[in-house]
């Protein structure tokens, strides 16, 4: 699958976006996206989005944000 490239406003937004589904996430959100200097062995620049909890805690929040990074490095890279 070929990835679109977004720019990192957009990719937050569309983290953000997903994360929003999650009604017991609404304290929670992505911030940043880390790159990195090569494409790793998948094809995708970027490695993780940093996220501030919002009082939520961490064992609560991983799994949810975990999945939707996992699936948006399957679809997107940065510009």
């Amino acid at each position: 699958m070929e990835r679109k490239e977004v720019s990192e406003e957009e990719l937050l937004v569309l983290l953000n976006a997903e994360l929003s589904k999650h009604n017991d996430m609404n304290k929670v959100s992505f911030v940043s996206i880390e790159r990195i200097a090569e494409p790793d062995s998948t094809g995708c620049n970027w490695s993780k989005a940093i996220v501030r909890g919002g009082g939520v805690p961490h064992y609560l929040a991983a799994p949810v944000t975990g999945g939707i990074v996992s699936e948006a490095r399957k679809k997107y890279n940065v510009k």
